[in-house]
């Protein structure tokens, strides 16, 4: 396990980046009164916080060559900022079109792996598209509910983070069972 661990940082990374996104929904979904005052404003504060946790994942894998933290830290940094400048509009339209837009960010951003992952013959390509199109469905009935105002938000986002972490926690824990020889991914012979 240490060996696996010291040779891929980056598994240890993203599970602890996705079990903080679960503790955020988790306090989110404890105590609801936080985002009822400034939804929009509280909202933007954790993307600023993930940016930054992102970075310091970035910077914290050995090997620099996967940009894929470094994209969604520069999505999340994108969405704070775009959630703090429109923090007085309509707070259901704005809350709908940030999480859409953070959708549609995050599959760009996954896919683009996804597809380098089947270049190079990785059979975890199939994981990955896997939580990508979960994600892509999170995020788009998130959205329609937020545009909708059918329910209060902060119950939302809690939900959302829950199984935003969830889902992306699949991917390191899988990578880290095929390399530790628990789970093996056969191969198609053609």
């Amino acid at each position: 396990m240490k060996k696996i661990i010291k040779n891929n940082p980056e598994i240890l990374i993203s599970i602890v980046l996705n079990i903080l996104y679960i503790i955020t929904g988790s306090i989110l979904m404890t105590f609801p009164a936080l985002g009822m005052v400034e939804p929009i404003y509280f909202i933007s504060i954790i993307f600023f916080i993930f940016s930054f946790l992102n970075i310091a994942a970035y910077f914290m894998a050995k090997k620099n060559i996967d940009y894929e933290l470094l994209f969604m830290a520069l999505l999340n940094l994108l969405i704070g900022t775009f959630l703090f400048i429109m923090q007085y509009e309509e707070e259901s339209f704005i809350l709908g079109t940030f999480v859409l837009t953070y959708t549609i960010g995050t599959l760009l951003i996954k896919g683009y792996y996804t597809e380098m992952l089947k270049r190079k013959n990785n059979n975890m390509w199939k994981v990955k598209f896997v939580t990508l199109f979960l994600l892509g469905l999170i995020g788009l009935l998130t959205s329609i509910n937020l545009y909708n105002e059918m329910s209060v938000y902060t119950i939302m986002f809690a939900y959302y983070f829950i199984t935003f972490g969830i889902i992306n926690l699949f991917e390191p824990i899988s990578k880290y069972l095929t390399q530790s020889g628990y789970i093996k991914i056969i191969k198609r012979k053609n």
